[in-house]
């Protein structure tokens, strides 16, 4: 998986090369992990109960989580990271 997407070059099979990223890709990369982490969590919240809203509160206080917003405008030509809510 990651040798067909370029990550990675497989010069023999005990031999692996990690490619570099530039600092664009890995940005990139965050910013597609954060999109689904945001995916995710809104359709768990949307299929919790209050129950299960309650124990995710207490859990993410209880690690110093703290929702955020992010500005819904594009700056430099590029989509907001996330919009939270």
């Amino acid at each position: 998986m990651l040798t067909g997407e370029g990550f990675v070059e497989a010069l023999s099979p005990r031999k692996i090369i990690v490619k570099h990223l530039s600092r664009r890709d890995v940005e990139e990369l965050f910013d597609v992990r954060e999109s689904l982490e945001v995916l995710a969590t809104r359709q768990a919240t949307s299929r919790a109960d209050r129950v299960g809203l309650r124990e995710l509160a207490r859990c993410s206080s209880r690690r110093g989580w703290r929702p955020r917003r992010a500005a819904r405008t594009r700056s430099a030509g590029r989509t907001p990271r996330s919009i939270t809510t």
